[in-house]
């Protein structure tokens, strides 16, 4: 995984996982900033590399499910979460064992997680790509009444990513294009305009956080 930062530092890069591997990133063990790791959907498994270099793994979840580890509990670090696709469900496990679920969505959605109103929680979101050349994407999010608030931002082709780019506290949307290694970043719950810059490269799978 490769990082880049808007404080001068230099890039870093981090060997993690294999082959298959889908990246993941989440505040495992409450250290107040994101740790990497990755999800492993031959066999359901979480792995969570922490900030001394070690990992831990979990299995969690069937073979569609998406990876979505979020601060569902409110309590400082990150829980293990899943989407499944086909019935558009988010599945999460708390730190007791037990597991909920809820619906948002439909099939065909990609799953998304942050704290959209700035309550220090994770919140439920999906993206839906746009269905041809010229459309929009669609951002669809879940607020903790139940209401659902959308928006469009980018075009066929994007990926969707979310973080609090300015660090108001609250998160908010944007998008990666593969094709150019750019990305796209929304700032409309700030009020203020976005920004774009080209980063990595064609291919790459972005991921986010608070390095």
């Amino acid at each position: 995984m490769r990082s880049s930062n808007s404080a001068g530092l230099p890039d870093t890069v981090v060997g993690l996982g294999q082959a298959g591997d889908v990246p993941i990133t989440g505040d495992w063990d409450g250290a107040g900033h994101t740790q990497i790791g990755v999800f492993r959907p031959s066999g359901n498994v979480f792995a969570l590399r922490h900030d001394d270099g070690s990992v831990t793994s979990l299995a969690f979840g069937d073979p569609e499910d998406v990876p979505d580890p979020g601060m569902w509990d409110h309590n400082g670090h990150a829980q293990m979460a899943v989407y499944r696709p086909s019935t558009a469900t988010f599945i999460v496990r708390h730190d007791d064992g037990s597991v909920s679920s809820e619906r948002l969505g439909e099939p065909g959605d990609t799953p998304l997680v942050g704290d959209w109103d700035g309550v220090g929680h994770a919140q439920m979101g999906v993206f839906r790509p746009a269905p041809g050349p010229g459309d929009s994407n669609t951002f669809a999010l879940r607020h903790d009444d139940g209401s659902v608030s959308t928006a469009k931002y980018g075009e066929a082709g994007d990926l969707p990513v979310v973080g609090d780019w300015l660090g108001t506290g609250r998160t908010t949307y944007g998008t990666y294009r593969p094709a150019n290694a750019t990305f796209a970043l929304s700032n409309a719950y700030a009020g203020r305009g976005g920004s774009v810059f080209a980063f990595g490269e064609p291919g790459d799978v972005p991921v986010t956080g608070a390095w």
